[in-house]
């Protein structure tokens, strides 16, 4: 999945979250929320 790849290359942990949800956004074409990177990271 996109979030699990993004979440690989950024590391600070503050930003991680908003981070891969911009770049899924970007690669999926459509909106992905923080709150939507924040629950499937970490409830996969």
């Amino acid at each position: 999945m996109v979030l699990e790849m993004c979440s690989e290359q950024v590391d600070s942990s503050r930003s991680l979250y908003r981070s891969c949800a911009e770049m899924a956004s970007l690669i999926l074409g459509e909106t992905i929320t923080t709150r939507q990177a924040y629950y499937h990271l970490n409830n996969h």
